[in-house]
């Protein structure tokens, strides 16, 4: 077959030389399949040739491929994501800095995949809803603080090692911590931790005084975007620049003890950092908001809802900016009429937890030894309110929007003090009480009464006594 298309083509040719018109002669050609003479690469453009039985011969590129990059990788120090292309012979890296919109999380769909990836650190994100226990958590986190063996024969130094920073993206979906172990989840030694984008159920903690996320020096929580369900307290921050963040949060708790509470049990649990915008935190019985410390709380257009109490400031400065605080009071209040006269009456009967009077906003302490630090607050905008429950009596003049107080340790200059600076428009729903002008309010507008002095039934205006004048 090949001869006689050969032959054909000869015949032609010399058809075409007898009529002297070889140069307007053309055939179709016969193209052989394309093949690759020089292959692409990720960044070079190869080439194909294909020939016809004539001899002519034609080529064209092949585009370069592109790399083919493997998974980002988060380095030890958490500071950049690394991937490398997977081509054969091809060496390529790239690098980001860590914290870039454009992560791509690990997917995370059973209970091996979520402690893995919390391990390496970096994005991880749920596919489906998924039931923990604090303990495999635990696990995952301590491995994850844990510093990688350096040249294979010692530890690397433990202050030389950070954390890779761990965010979890819930994808619209409910984590659950389970109640089949009862213990805190523990976030410590520089670990950051982000949690966000869906719903968390913190069933983990069985005990009021055990907070669910437990967030050690250093080291930090953030709540993004959740809807939160909490048995008891959800978050308790020990310790130097233990930090909370809680974002655009709707948070309950449901049995009672604190949404976030800080441990006055010793000086080493001072300087932490809670952070609330844009919230609204609900403690069903009990008080959301417990700073009890030296240490900053800064609330922001947020909505703080409890039972009997509020927000307590012991120790610690506060900024309050658009908070609107309700509590409501029932007559059969747990402690209401059995112990509340020795509160009102005097404030050194105020014990530990949420042993103090009930309230609102709760500022001040009577112990120079549990709580060393001042009590500075200020509040901009938003709302105070203190009142009965529904269908319940209570007195108004035991309803206390505000609750002010200072008698403990400190000398001359180093006193502890209580101060509560009112700005912009803040509506009161109850007494306001400074015990016995031992503190400091100031902004109040002139239709709010200060009251100070206990009378055995009610607060009434203080009057300071004759040698206070004399002094004054």
């Amino acid at each position: 077959m090949k001869a006689k298309k050969l032959l054909v083509v000869l015949c032609a040719a010399v058809m075409c030389l007898s009529l002297g018109i070889l140069g307007a002669c053309s055939h179709e050609h016969d193209w052989s399949a394309w093949k690759v003479t020089t292959a692409a690469t990720c960044t070079e453009k190869g080439v194909e040739t294909r020939e016809c039985d004539c001899g002519e011969t034609e080529t064209r590129d092949i585009a370069a491929l592109g790399h083919d990059w493997g998974a980002w990788t988060l380095s030890a120090d958490g500071s950049a994501y690394t991937r490398a292309c997977k081509r054969d012979k091809c060496t390529a890296t790239e690098s980001k800095e860590a914290g870039s919109s454009a992560e791509v999380p690990v997917i995370a769909d059973s209970e091996v995949k979520f402690g893995e990836a919390v391990i390496s650190g970096g994005y991880v994100k749920i596919t489906k809803d998924m039931t923990l226990n604090a303990q495999l958590i635990n696990a995952a986190l301590e491995a994850n603080r844990t510093a990688p063996k350096g040249d294979g024969t010692a530890e690397q130094a433990d202050e030389a090692f950070v954390p890779a920073p761990i965010f979890i993206d819930l994808g619209g979906k409910t984590l659950t911590v389970s109640d089949e172990i009862d213990t805190s989840v523990i976030i410590a030694g520089g670990q950051q931790v982000t949690i966000s984008n869906g719903t968390l159920v913190a069933n983990n903690t069985n005990a009021a005084q055990n907070a669910s996320f437990w967030v050690g020096a250093g080291s930090s929580i953030t709540f993004d975007g959740l809807d939160i369900n909490v048995l008891n307290t959800l978050i308790g921050p020990d310790g130097e620049n233990a930090r909370v963040n809680i974002v655009d949060c709707v948070i309950e708790s449901e049995k009672g003890g604190y949404i976030v509470a800080t441990n006055a049990g010793s000086q080493e649990n001072y300087g932490v950092d809670i952070n609330i915008s844009g919230s609204t935190l609900t403690a069903k019985v009990g008080m959301p908001v417990c700073m009890n410390v030296g240490g900053t709380l800064d609330i922001s257009d947020s909505v703080i809802n409890g039972d009997g109490q509020g927000i307590l400031v012991r120790a610690g400065t506060a900024n309050l900016t658009n908070v609107d605080i309700n509590v409501t009071v029932a007559a059969s209040y747990w402690y209401m009429f059995e112990t509340s006269m020795k509160f009102l009456s005097n404030p050194a009967g105020w014990q530990s937890g949420n042993m103090v009077a009930y309230g609102a906003l709760i500022v001040g302490d009577t112990n120079g030894s549990a709580y060393n630090a001042s009590a500075i607050v200020t509040v901009n905008g938003g709302s105070i309110n203190c009142v009965a429950a529904d269908g319940e009596t209570v007195p108004a003049e035991q309803l206390f929007a505000v609750y002010a107080v200072q008698l403990n340790g400190g000398d001359g200059e180093d006193a502890y003090v209580s101060e509560i600076t009112f700005s912009g428009d803040v509506e009161i729903s109850g007494q306001v009480i400074n015990f016995n002008n031992t503190a400091e309010i100031t902004g109040l507008d002139d239709s709010v009464t200060v009251l100070g002095k206990w009378d055995g039934e009610k607060f009434v205006e203080y009057q300071a006594p004759a040698d206070e004048e004399e002094a004054a």
